[in-house]
């Protein structure tokens, strides 16, 4: 199944943006937010793939709440430091 290697792909261009653009906070965020929706992605192949697996859609819909709150912070996180830096 040529969908399954789609997450793989997406957290490989993820991971290396993270790599390239280690100067850029947004940048950074934006690759995490990108690592953690190929998992979900993943999760949710495998919970459609077996019909009725609500555990592992569960689990995706987890990590994805988890990487939301981890981007608001983030985002909150840098403002306050760029708020900070150019008194």
């Amino acid at each position: 199944m040529l969908i399954q290697f789609l997450p793989v792909f997406l957290f490989i261009v993820s991971l290396f943006g993270l790599l390239v653009g280690r100067k850029n906070i947004i940048m950074m965020i934006i690759c995490l937010e990108l690592m953690l929706l190929s998992i979900v992605f993943h999760y949710l192949i495998i919970g459609w793939c077996h019909f009725g697996d609500y555990k592992s859609i569960i689990l995706g819909i987890l990590v994805l709440t988890v990487g939301a709150s981890e981007s608001a912070i983030g985002l909150a996180l840098s403002i306050s430091y760029f708020k900070y830096n150019n008194k």
